[in-house]
């Protein structure tokens, strides 16, 4: 299995429709459950909501460098003629 697969799968699975739904989910839990439920949550519970928020953000602005970095312009290219 060469690296480019790995590679190329792994990218599949960051950039699918359901892992980006999931991590939106776990974003605005987290911040609901943080503003809401703050007084009532153990240590251990705002660590780990606290680590599930920062994971989620990591995610999000990788997919945004992706969709602004890799995305498509709204122009189709000009062709270079020789």
């Amino acid at each position: 299995m060469s690296s480019t697969s790995v590679v190329d799968k792994l990218l599949s699975v960051l950039l699918h429709n359901g892992t980006m739904a999931a991590f939106v989910v776990l974003f605005a839990g987290s911040v609901i459950t943080m503003v809401f439920e703050r007084k009532r949550l153990s240590a251990g519970r705002k660590k780990l909501l606290l680590v599930v928020l920062c994971i989620s953000v990591v995610y999000l602005l990788f997919v945004a460098v992706c969709v602004i970095g890799f995305g498509s312009s709204g122009t189709p290219p000009i062709p270079v003629e020789p």
